[in-house]
């Protein structure tokens, strides 16, 4: 009984591949760089109920304003 096997001369080279784009690298650093430079995380808005509360100022500053200007007038 003889049993033949063989290997690999050497280990394929490890990939590190960037999920989002495909795009692979050889080590984790591009990987990481590629992902600090291509991916970066966008700045954070104004969220909705800051404009709310900046609206609803203004319009009660003109609503005041209008109420000054028409109590100034002679009728």
């Amino acid at each position: 009984v003889t049993c033949i096997f063989t290997t690999m001369a050497e280990p394929a080279p490890e990939q590190f591949c960037c999920p989002q784009c495909g795009l692979c690298f050889d080590t984790q650093a591009d990987l990481e760089a590629h992902w600090a430079a291509t991916h970066a995380p966008a700045e954070p808005s104004t969220p909705m109920y800051i404009w709310l509360i900046i609206g609803i100022g203004a319009l009660l500053v003109i609503a005041v304003l209008i109420l000054i200007v028409r109590t100034r007038r002679t009728v």
